[in-house]
């Protein structure tokens, strides 16, 4: 833990600035250089955390500035953050795309998306089928709904090893609030590619300025672009042939 923490640290020391939001920080928020101030915002508060989760150390918990949906960001208003933090937190979400769009929508123009993924190879995941790109995308053009149930037979089956139980289809699919589980796996190859294709195809103009292997994590710092920027640097249609 000690080595991932440091990573992150070196990272946010050279790419963050200004002020910023973490999402989900809890006991292990990033550590940021000197000036720079961070906003922590979660769906639960401190001591709700530090209830659903007693094997956790409550000195490391962070107080939560803003309780908020850190899916959707309502309350944050456009180009307001000069960066956002979600460390472990997409593989959560069930419209991965959605989420992502709404990280974009809140950073300044040059604003830093700093993001880790679990590799699923090094997690209780491991036995999981990596999730396609294409599965991504279809889940945000039709709706997460459609897959919900089979994410959570998937999940019950290969990493709690229980058995699905008397939840039927419609409870699952109809469970408020959303089951709280990892939606979606990747490898260091899948996560990649992930982030490169959704820039493009959902014209996302974004920088990715580095990604670091992190132990059993992919880090990605991504810079948000100008439209103009991200037009020039799209290679043309001779350069491709």
């Amino acid at each position: 833990m000690a080595s991932l923490i440091e990573a992150r640290r070196l990272l946010a020391a050279r790419y963050l600035k200004g002020e910023g939001m973490e999402i989900g920080a809890m006991h292990c928020p990033v550590a940021v250089p000197p000036g720079v101030k961070v906003i922590y915002a979660d769906y639960k508060s401190k001591e709700d955390s530090m209830r659903k989760h007693p094997e956790l150390d409550p000195t490391h918990m962070v107080d939560v500035d803003l309780i908020m949906n850190g899916e959707t960001l309502d309350e944050i208003p456009d180009g307001s953050l000069g960066f956002v933090i979600a460390n472990h937190m997409l593989e959560h979400c069930e419209d991965f795309v959605r989420v992502l769009k709404n990280f974009y929508r809140v950073l300044k123009p040059e604003g830093i998306l700093f993001i880790a993924l679990p590799d699923k190879r090094y997690t209780f995941d491991y036995r999981r089928p990596l999730t396609p790109y294409e599965h991504i995308v279809q889940d945000h053009r039709t709706g997460p709904l459609e897959k919900r149930y089979d994410h959570y037979v998937e999940f019950s089956t290969l990493v709690s090893e229980t058995p699905v139980g008397e939840l039927d289809s419609e409870s699952v699919v109809m469970a408020l609030p959303h089951l709280d589980i990892h939606y979606h796996v990747w490898d260091q190859a899948g996560m990649i590619r992930l982030i490169n294709d959704l820039r493009s195809d959902f014209d996302l103009s974004y920088e990715m300025e580095c990604y670091m292997k992190n132990g059993i994590e992919g880090i990605f710092i991504l810079r948000k672009t100008t439209v103009e920027e991200y037009d020039r640097a799209k290679p043309s249609t001779s350069a491709r042939n």
